[in-house]
């Protein structure tokens, strides 16, 4: 008896569920037929395409028949030339050969310090490999994500 009371119950909580996610639907849907009102999209054309092409050939040749008609003449243009159809491709940059690893002086603690340090960073921005590294390894230890 114990089991069928829980059944019903469960039963009966599964019955209001559906309820009321279908008066939640009519709901929105009714609402949405307020907020717009014109939902059907643009009416149907009443001519057929095969007329309407009809009708923009008459004019085109009523145009063409007209001697009175005025057309604009064409501005005078130079004549083009011709493009090649392969644009020329540039050069490939060889990157410079990498220099051997120097091993460098331990920085000094005297006053002059900031300028053996402002010494030694231009030296490696000078050769690419070097700023290379350094970009890669920013990358890597300043991760944005």
């Amino acid at each position: 008896m114990e089991k069928v009371q829980m059944l019903l119950l469960i039963l009966f909580g599964v019955v209001v569920f559906v309820w009321r996610l279908v008066q939640k639907a009519r709901e929105t849907m009714a609402q949405e037929s307020r907020t717009r009102p014109g939902n059907q999209g643009p009416p149907a054309p009443g001519t057929s395409f095969q007329e309407l092409l009809k009708q923009m050939q008459a004019q085109n040749a009523a145009r063409s028949a007209d001697p009175t008609a005025t057309v604009p003449a064409p501005a005078a243009r130079k004549p083009r030339q011709a493009k090649p159809l392969a644009a020329p491709t540039p050069p490939v940059e060889r990157p410079a050969p990498r220099r051997p690893a120097t091993p460098r002086a331990p920085l000094q603690t005297t006053p002059e310090a900031p300028n053996a340090v402002q010494r030694r960073v231009a030296d490696m921005l000078r050769n690419p490999a070097d700023v290379r590294a350094a970009f890669v390894l920013s990358e890597i230890l300043q991760r944005k994500f």
